[in-house]
């Protein structure tokens, strides 16, 4: 039997779906104020950018786990099994260095926000490595879900060239 869908999501897809509704919401808001009191707020411009990155963060990692990032099929099955296999491999090792970098810009970030500059944001005033600290759960989240996405894709790799050789 099936699982009820509230016990199907995870973490990160609940993350997606509620900062998903947060930026509807916190839209319609101020289309509301702007057309009722013909004034906008200002913080929702700071919120909403910063949940859309949130949003494609983990968006990212989603879309690794279900196998539905954009890839050049043709040119990659002229390629040899191993050479197959070697580009799959060096695909999601450059992913998995390209979220580290983001990690690494992300701690630094922090890190000078919170002893250098002590900034905040201009519309809340609230310190601006508040926003950055999120950005670090959902680059792991993205991780998890990357790992996962290699798994299921080396044995759909593996799978398909033993029914290759059988045939």
């Amino acid at each position: 039997m099936d699982k009820p869908v509230w016990r199907r999501f995870a973490l990160d897809e609940w993350l997606c779906a509620l900062l998903l509704l947060a930026m509807v919401l916190i839209a319609f808001v101020n289309v509301l104020g702007r057309y009722l009191f013909g004034y906008s707020l200002a913080f929702t411009e700071e919120l909403t950018l910063n949940f859309f990155v949130y949003v494609v963060v983990l968006g990212a990692g989603l879309g690794f786990e279900q196998l539905i990032h954009p890839r050049f099929k043709s040119l990659f099955n002229r390629f040899p099994f191993s050479g197959r296999t070697l580009l799959l491999v060096l695909a999601y090792a450059l992913t998995l260095v390209l979220f580290a970098v983001l990690a690494w810009a992300t701690w630094r970030r922090i890190y000078i926000n919170m002893t250098l500059f002590h900034s905040t944001s201009a519309g809340l005033g609230i310190p601006s490595w508040s926003y950055d600290a999120p950005v670090l759960l959902c680059i792991l989240l993205a991780l998890r879900r990357l790992w996962r996405g290699f798994r299921i894709e080396m044995r759909r790799h593996y799978a398909a060239e033993a029914t290759d050789d059988n045939a």
